[in-house]
């Protein structure tokens, strides 16, 4: 059983008022957590902020430009790469000893996932510049903060959303 300290160091300042151990014993961890903020019906929030995002670029262009657009730039990479790689299979293919060496994983794989990485560099931006700008811009930014979530809620909503969308086009280009 915890006592008053590691309830107070776990839980922070934010612990009910909890004076005597028989008041500690009568303390349950739910009204804990209900201090913290931590209520039910939180994920249930975040979800439906997530899908609303969603809604929200699959219902515009932006999704499936910034799709479309990465899917080209990506291609376009790998097929340099691995042009380069056959002809250095055509050039020095005829002995064994560099047949060995040259390693179709280090030589094409690995530099098209950097070449993605510093794509992901100038997407990842463009596609997450918009989750708050958007609702300031439509002037929904107000009635999201007087509805009865959380900011925190509505961050890890927005965050969600693009990371399923960085999911999708990362799943795109495999």
């Amino acid at each position: 059983s915890a006592n008053y300290h590691d309830l107070k160091r776990r839980f922070g300042c934010r612990q009910p008022n909890i004076t005597t151990r028989q008041q500690l014993s009568k303390t349950t961890r739910t009204d804990i957590y209900r201090t913290r903020g931590l209520k039910r019906g939180t994920m249930r929030n975040i979800i439906a902020i997530m899908k609303k995002e969603l809604s929200t670029y699959f219902t515009t262009p932006i999704a499936y430009v910034c799709f479309t657009g990465f899917s080209i730039i990506s291609a376009y990479f790998f097929l340099q790469i691995l042009a380069h790689y056959q002809l250095q299979i055509q050039m020095y293919g005829h002995s064994p000893e560099s047949l060995e060496q040259m390693n179709f994983n280090d030589m094409v794989i690995g530099p098209v996932i950097y070449n993605v990485l510093v794509i992901f560099l100038f997407f990842i931006p463009f596609m997450t510049m918009r989750l708050f700008a958007e609702e300031k811009r439509n002037r929904t930014f107000e009635f999201l903060l007087t509805t009865p979530i959380t900011p925190f809620q509505l961050l890890i909503g927005k965050y969600l959303s693009s990371i399923v969308l960085v999911g999708i086009m990362t799943f795109i280009t495999l």
